[in-house]
C-alpha cells in the first residue's frame, strides 16, 4: 500500500512473475488507485479527482520500471 496524502488516495500494488519463456520473465505490474469519497452525480471535481488518481497512478508506474523500459512507453 502506498498513501499519497495531498490527494488523501491509496494505491495497492501487486508485483508477480510468470513462467520463463525463452530465456524472458515476463513480470506483471498491477497497480489499483483508489479514493474513499462520496460525489454528487455530474459533478465537476470527481473527474477532477479521477485525472489525480491517474497521474498518481503513472507516477508510481513509472518509477517501478527501468530507464530502457521507459523508452518503449514514450
Amino acid at each position: 500500500m502506498i498513501p499519497e496524502k495531498p490527494i488523501e488516495s491509496l494505491a495497492m500494488v501487486t508485483q508477480a512473475f510468470e513462467r520463463v519463456v525463452n530465456n524472458k520473465v515476463p513480470i506483471i505490474l498491477d497497480i489499483d488507485v483508489f479514493k474513499k469519497k462520496e460525489y454528487d452525480v455530474n459533478k465537476k471535481d470527481a473527474w477532477e479527482d479521477i485525472d489525480k488518481l491517474r497521474d498518481f497512478k503513472n507516477r508510481i508506474f513509472f518509477e517501478f520500471i527501468t530507464e530502457k523500459t521507459k523508452e518503449l512507453y514514450i
